[in-house]
């Protein structure tokens, strides 16, 4: 790769004149180090352009020295298009990127917490208050293989799980009970909604589940279950 050229970031207003007086330079010098014929029409504010010769910097995230992912911390009001244009990166590189993160549901249900903005291994997800399985539980360690990352606080054998239909990950879900009773000898098998029962535990549709009885996101009927409870709401 060539030497990086000197360059400033394109700003609300700006022209290829403008730009050309910001780096010092004349016009005829901004076009020999900017050659692209629609350069002028396609200005958009944080692009690099060229003062001297050279190529364009990479502005893109990096992963970290420990093979983890550059970081955005999702907030509320937050879309992957915009988080993608503040990076110097694709809506498609996030949706890739995230493939292996924790309860990752797309773009299209993007949730509060650290997604990656970079290649690399997953961040861990942000803690959750209340819970006591999973890797969520406040104080746990990354593990050294991000293979395990679902076998972390596993419940107890036959524990029950509370979820929140109004806000919980699906994923999430999903594949912490997968590996949850691969971990402890548990069966997870499909039952019918004639033996669930539903709870009456809060103001939103929360359900409680045998840890040893949920393959499926169907709406339970009523509890039958009040042991140590993982609580994604």
């Amino acid at each position: 790769m060539g030497q990086t050229c000197s360059y400033i970031l394109v700003q609300p207003g700006d022209g290829c004149a403008n730009l050309a007086a910001r780096c010092g330079i004349t016009s005829a010098q901004f076009t020999e180090y900017n050659p692209s014929p629609t350069l002028c029409s396609t200005l958009v504010p944080a692009q690099p352009v060229c003062c001297s010769t050279g190529s364009l910097p990479d502005l893109t995230p990096q992963p970290n020295a420990d093979g983890t992912c550059a970081t955005h911390t999702v907030v509320a009001g937050d879309y992957c298009w915009d988080i993608a244009s503040k990076n110097y990166i694709t809506v498609d590189n996030i949706e890739q990127w995230n493939l292996k993160s924790w309860g990752w549901e797309g773009c299209a249900n993007l949730k509060p917490g650290p997604i990656c903005i970079s290649t690399g291994d997953p961040p861990m997800p942000a803690p959750v208050d209340g819970t006591v399985c999973g890797p969520q539980v406040h104080g746990t360690t990354r593990p050294s293989s991000w293979s395990q990352i679902s076998s972390l606080n596993p419940c107890p054998l036959n524990a029950c799980v509370c979820v929140s239909f109004n806000s919980y990950s699906s994923g999430v879900f999903t594949d912490y009970l997968a590996n949850n009773s691969a971990t402890n000898g548990a069966s997870v098998a499909s039952r019918p909604n004639s033996a669930r029962q539903a709870s009456p535990v809060s103001n939103n549709l929360d359900w409680l589940y045998p840890l040893t009885a949920v393959s499926s996101r169907s709406a339970p009927e009523t509890p039958n279950c009040s042991r140590n409870t993982f609580d994604t709401s």
